[in-house]
């Protein structure tokens, strides 16, 4: 297999590929500007000044493309590059990507990781190799590539995209080198330490890098530890003992919260030989490490070394509530995890949602990985970690519909790499049964989060796997409902009816209505989708019957809300603001923020057409509000249309035309064909074509492209509303009679008679009046035109201009 067959895209999804739909809105030609490094540890950065320097200086060196820092696991390399990361900004203009790579297992997926890392979203099929370097192009842009050593044999990957991107660089942090060609190779040395011979003075020896780091890691759990001449010497030969390694010196430092240094030290003493004699294939930096690591883990106690190695099963942090849930002793689970806190093996996880979380330092987790692997109980281990998921995401599944449906989510993302593990395990072990379970009771969380590539991918998986099984229908039936909206989603329309109508058998049968309900709504998108509005409205219309009958908030406000939308496509304005203003009071009082956020930006498609612009300007305020409250970024991009349809009508084009930018960011970003909102969009994209010229359009969309969402809000929020200048200037004259004609009901061709043009040149241009309009029907086209003061209403056939 060749180095560019090797990054193919994996099996994991990745764009969502599917046999139907178009590509990507705009392929992708530029990048946004990079910022992605995350900030350093709130603890003191100690010495690495020259370090620093060589990194720098080596980096701008014209010749070299790959900077390489090398060492153990623990010695500092992550750390260096994050206090390092402000200074790149003024060498990579295009900015600085940072790539963990820590979590990974599958050098495979490096690819993919480069490009999250980058905001790249490539079209279904094709090499993704290809597509990062079409992306990367010219631009002056660092890769930090944190943690290579657990996808080491994708080394080539990396040579490639520097060969190919003359302006790309990459600085790398692994426990070994690359070995490919341009890379600078820079060996992180430990810190350093006076020597037993050397005659330094106190004040040197105080000044040791070393030596500081464990004072300060010292003070941080003894503020009243210092240094004197009778604790300096043991802290000394502690550093000493430790080869100056950064990890094992603020492991170390923890004790000093209930060991003297004199013990410390003696024990440290007395163990370090005994923790010697690791395998003698690893480096020596390496084996002083895992028995550093190895040492702390020796002097804890057999239920907390316990506790340690089961903890490993998790990735990515963990609750109380799902370490007690591994648990040999869930009764002892709190005093063990802030036993092992306070030995610095685990650390609590700033800012977390919901209940506390904790984790493990990726070396440390390392350690403890091999001592599950080691006590011969990691499978049950699993199987305890699968099923506490399983159960918690049964628990959130129908939240997500409901006023809990933000904190639910943000647990739910907070634990995204468990999950991620729970499926891998199921499917690993073929457990295809509680696989399904866990897939589609995970569907709302995809949909709401926007991973719909994802669930989609494990959801096909789950039910091609359980297919011609004795697996209960309504299994199937629930994991065939999430994958049609998400197949909706990403246009792939005829597989999405046929998972829904095997969906709605299996819910008829069981005569469960709520269910039922939602496979009509869904349903109904796949007829809007498909332009056919009338079927639409009739599958609504089904739908609401249904939830008013089982009293669903959630339910009932979408399904109006839907209804209103369709209503409005097909002319029925007054129907359409009637049914939203229904959504809007049912969605506020059940607390559904994106149902609400929706039901606003449909209020404001209607007062845009009925020419009340101001009040569909503030409408969509307030949705994109609630939209950005709760990250609901589908609802962004539909609230951005909106506003740039506004602006591009009050003769700011050019503003327009950045916001639009910024929608098609948002909709490659979740991997969407289309934005609900539709009509806004097709609107606001006319008409900011018909306020400029076309190389000005295409230079405002490429910069709103570039544009972070914060930014795209905060342009958002300075569009006013100029009635002025209006929709009507943006009609030619010969638009404006076909259009009044249009109102009269007249046929294509009986335009073209009264206008002496041919019925083709009409068509052309009642299409481009619907694309002006945002509207899909002639009756649509009709009152909206009316309702603007485009086009006087036609007079009733009983009167004459006289008789009024």
């Amino acid at each position: 297999m060749s180095e560019r067959e090797s990054t193919r895209l994996p099996h994991v999804p990745v764009s969502g590929a599917q046999a139907n739909g178009p590509g990507p809105i705009v392929p992708l030609t530029t990048l946004r500007k990079i910022a992605s490094v995350p900030a350093p540890p709130p603890t003191t950065f100690i010495g690495r000044e020259a370090e620093t320097k060589a990194v720098l200086e080596t980096l701008r060196h014209p010749d070299v493309r790959v900077v390489t820092l090398t060492g153990p696991g623990g010695i500092g390399k992550t750390r260096l590059t994050l206090e390092m990361a402000s200074e790149f900004d003024a060498d990579f203009a295009d900015g600085v990507a940072w790539v963990p790579l820590a979590v990974l297992r599958d050098s495979s997926l490096i690819a993919q990781a480069i490009a999250s890392a980058l905001d790249v979203r490539v079209p279904a099929s094709g090499i993704l190799l290809d597509h990062l370097i079409s992306a990367l192009g010219r631009q002056r842009v660092l890769l930090v590539l944190d943690n290579f050593e657990h996808v080491v044999d994708a080394a080539p990957l990396v040579a490639d995209i520097v060969r190919a991107c003359p302006a790309v660089k990459a600085l790398v942090t692994s426990r070994s080198p690359l070995r490919i060609s341009g890379e600078r190779v820079l060996p992180l040395s430990p810190l350093a330490v006076p020597n037993a011979e050397d005659r330094a003075s106190a004040g040197r020896m105080t000044g040791a890098e070393a030596v500081q780091l464990f004072v300060d890691r010292a003070n941080s759990v003894s503020p009243g530890f210092e240094l004197n001449p009778e604790t300096l010497p043991h802290v000394l030969h502690i550093c000493r003992r430790l080869d100056g390694l950064p990890l094992a010196i603020e492991l170390a430092g923890a004790r000093v919260s209930h060991l003297s240094v004199q013990t410390l030290y003696e024990r440290l003493t007395n163990r370090l030989p005994l923790l010697t004699g690791g395998p003698r294939d690893l480096p020596s930096r390496q084996q002083t490490l895992r028995n550093t690591i190895a040492w702390s883990f020796e002097l804890l106690s057999p239920t907390e070394q316990r506790m340690f190695q089961q903890l490993a099963v998790f990735a990515g942090g963990f609750t109380l509530e799902a370490a007690e849930s591994i648990s040999d002793d869930a009764d002892a689970t709190l005093d063990l995890i802030a036993a092992l806190v306070d030995k610095s093996l685990i650390h609590v996880q700033p800012r977390s949602p919901g209940s506390s979380r904790y984790a493990m330092l990726e070396t440390i987790l390392e350690f403890a990985a091999e001592c599950l692997a080691d006590s011969g109980v990691e499978p049950a281990l699993r199987d305890r970690h699968a099923a506490f998921f399983l159960r918690m995401a049964r628990q959130a599944e129908p939240e997500l519909t409901s006023s809990q449906m933000r904190p639910w989510a943000e647990r739910l993302e907070a634990d995204h790499e468990n999950v991620r593990h729970a499926l891998s395990w199921l499917a690993e072990t073929q457990q295809w049964p509680k696989l399904l379970q866990l897939a589609a009771a995970l569907g709302g969380f995809w949909d709401v989060r926007g991973h719909l590539s994802e669930g989609r991918w494990w959801l096909e998986r789950a039910l091609a796997e359980t297919a011609g099984t004795d697996v209960p229908a309504a299994h199937r039936a629930l994991a065939g409902t999430w994958l049609g909206l998400m197949l909706v989603r990403q246009d792939a329309l005829d597989d999405a009816e046929t998972h829904l109508n095997a969906a709605l058998r299996v819910w008829e049968a069981e005569q469960n209505l709520a269910r039922i309900a939602l496979t009509y709504c869904v349903l109904g998108g796949v007829a809007e989708y498909r332009e056919d509005d009338v079927e639409a409205q009739r599958l609504y219309r089904r739908g609401l019957e249904l939830y008013r009958d089982v009293s669903d908030p959630a339910g009932l406000a979408t399904v109006l809300n839907n209804l209103a939308d369709t209503a409005y496509r097909l002319g029925e304005l007054d129907r359409a603001s009637i049914l939203a203003e229904e959504a809007v009071v049912v969605a506020r009082e059940a607390g559904l923020d994106i149902v609400l956020a929706s039901a606003l930006f449909t209020i404001a498609e209607v007062a845009f057409a009925q020419g009340s612009w101001q009040d569909a300007l503030d409408a969509l305020w307030n949705g994109m509000e609630t939209s950005r409250a709760a990250g609901y970024q589908l609802g962004l991009s539909d609230a951005l249309s909106g506003i740039a349809a506004v602006a591009a009508t009050s003769g700011d084009g050019e503003r327009a035309a950045r916001l639009l930018g910024a929608v098609e960011s948002i909709a490659n970003e979740l991997e969407v064909r289309r934005i609900p909102h539709q009509t806004f969009h097709h609107r606001a994209i006319a008409a900011a074509r018909a306020d400029m010229d076309e190389s000005a359009f295409a230079a405002a969309w490429n910069a709103g492209r570039g544009i972070s969402l914060a930014e795209a809000v905060v342009e958002a929020r300075s569009v006013r509303a100029n009635p002025s200048t209006g929709l009507p200037d943006h009609f030619t004259p010969r638009e404006r009679d076909v259009l009044r004609l249009l109102v009269a009901g007249k046929t294509d061709r009986a335009i073209g008679d009264e206008l002496f043009i041919g019925t083709r040149t009409v068509e052309s241009h009642v299409a481009r009046i619907f694309a002006k309009l945002g509207v899909r029907s002639r009756a649509a086209a009709a009152a909206t035109a009316v309702a603007t003061g485009l086009v006087d209403p036609p007079v009733p056939p009983s009167e004459t201009p006289l008789d009024r």
